[in-house]
This record gives structure tokens, C-alpha cells and sequence, in this order.
């Protein structure tokens, strides 16, 4: 780890000299390794201390299905922290405590209009609603400034999560004018907008159009940092619209490696 961290430091990167897309190349390429090597927590505090790998690694590789291990202890650490890094970790507490099936889920004063935020970010925050069951629910038209496929995204995220597709008819409506502008990089969108258009159908009873979009989802797409998370849905839904066991198994499989209350066999009996 010592040896991670004096590897880091003697190439003297600066976070603000790379891009958005060789931030998230960088960051996933390297956050994986996470997943198979553990490092004590007094370890990973010394990680969270070195710039590149506070802002580049774990603020790209969101790791969903690690809420309650490694990524837990990033969320929880406040050091070399700016305003917008606060935004994003308090934004991930939310999720995390309704993995968790806490209670009292907190309130985050937010301006999504701040120019500093990423749009990712912004969408985040704007979910945030979808997750606290006593908040009111803006109108994301409200937002259209900031509509792009990175804004999109944590909001389809939170309406797979929650089944509450408040903001269906708004994001398919908005969504698919950014279709033919989708490369191969960001292909990740498409495939989370090919899940929350199969959940909304599926909880609306639509099984036939359920089992297209579900035959067209290419997983290989999904970002490594969701591909497990998101996965759970896909072979939830699979499960479901085909009666495939095959698939439920690897639902359950799923969700025991998740570990989240929230993902219980009610969940997955009444998804």
C-alpha cells in the first residue's frame, strides 16, 4: 500500500489536467483492484489523504456494491474534502442509509445550479427525493438546462432502485434526442436507460415490451463500479418476464453478494 501511494505521489498528476472521460478510464481501470484487495481501515484512511487517488480513483469508481465495505469508509472520510466532494458524499450517505433500510435518511441543502458541480452530480442530488419517501418531488423540467446523459443517469438509477418513475415520461421524452449522439465510451447510459425503461414497463405491466428492451441489454456496457449493482435488476427482470430460474438464482446470488437490507426475498419476490 506505501508502495501504491509513493507511485502516485512521484508522478505528480493533477486531477484538473485530466478530462471528465480519462478521469472515469483512470479510475475504473485502477478502483477494481479495490474489490479483491482489502486493506485494513487505518490503510485506506492513508489512501483517502493522497489527492489523485482521493479525486480521481473513488470519485470515479462509485463502487455500488461495496457501500457497506471499502467505498463505506470513503463516504464516511472528510479529509482533503472540497464543497462539491461533500455534495457527492453526502448524496451517497442518502443511498447507502436506504440500502440500509435506515429510518431517517438526513436532508442535503443543495444548488444544483452550481457551476463547480459535474453534471453526474447534479443528477445525483436531484434524485435524492426519489430515495426520501417524505420529500416532495421537483419537476425535472425545472432542470433543462442541465439535461445531458451524465445529468440523466443517477436519476434513472434512483428510479430503478425505488421503483418510482416519477420522472419516466420526462427522461424518455428528453433522453432519447441524445441517442445518436452516444459513442461507444458512453454506451454505459444507454444500457442504464435500456433497465429503467424495462423496469417501468414491466411494473406497468407491459411484458412484451419488457422482453425486447431486456433481449437488447448488452451488461458488458454497464460501468465496472454498477455492473454488479445493476446486474441485479437485469436478472431480476430476466427472472420475471421469462420465468427463467436461471436467472432468479443469479438475482439471489446478487443480492447475497450486495449484502444490502434493503435487497431482501421480499424485494425480490415483489419487485
Amino acid at each position: 500500500m506505501l508502495l501504491l501511494i509513493a507511485v502516485f505521489n512521484q508522478l505528480e498528476l493533477e486531477p484538473k489536467e485530466l478530462a471528465f472521460a480519462e478521469k472515469l478510464y483512470v479510475g475504473n481501470s485502477i478502483g477494481i483492484i479495490f474489490r479483491s484487495t482489502r486493506f485494513p481501515n487505518h490503510q485506506l484512511k492513508k489512501l483517502f489523504k493522497v489527492q489523485f487517488i482521493n479525486e480521481i480513483i473513488f470519485e470515479s469508481f462509485v463502487d455500488y456494491s461495496s457501500l457497506n465495505g471499502f467505498y463505506g469508509q470513503f463516504i464516511k472520510e472528510r479529509h482533503l474534502a472540497n464543497p462539491s466532494q461533500l455534495y457527492f458524499k453526502r448524496a451517497l450517505k442518502v443511498l447507502q442509509d436506504y440500502l440500509n433500510k435506515r429510518e431517517d435518511l438526513g436532508h442535503i441543502d443543495m444548488d444544483i445550479n452550481d457551476t463547480m458541480i459535474h453534471p453526474v452530480l447534479k443528477g445525483r442530488l436531484f434524485s435524492l427525493p426519489l430515495y426520501q419517501h417524505n420529500s416532495s418531488i421537483e419537476s425535472i423540467m425545472s432542470c433543462k438546462v442541465h439535461f445531458s446523459p451524465a445529468f440523466f443517469y443517477e436519476i434513472m438509477v434512483a428510479s430503478i432502485i425505488t421503483s418510482n418513475f416519477y420522472h419516466f415520461n420526462d427522461i424518455n421524452r428528453e433522453f432519447s434526442k441524445f441517442l445518436k449522439l452516444i459513442d461507444e465510451y458512453w454506451v454505459n447510459y444507454l444500457c442504464v436507460y435500456q433497465i429503467f425503461q424495462a423496469s417501468f414497463y414491466y411494473k406497468n405491466g407491459n411484458i412484451i415490451k419488457t422482453k425486447e428492451l431486456i433481449s437488447d441489454i448488452n451488461l458488458d456496457s454497464l460501468r465496472l463500479s454498477y455492473k454488479s449493482f445493476l446486474s441485479f435488476f437485469y436478472y431480476l427482470l430476466y427472472w420475471k418476464v421469462n420465468s427463467d430460474n436461471t436467472s432468479k438464482m443469479k438475482a439471489i446470488n446478487l443480492s447475497q453478494k450486495l449484502n444490502y437490507p434493503r435487497f431482501d426475498t421480499f424485494f425480490i419476490e415483489n419487485y
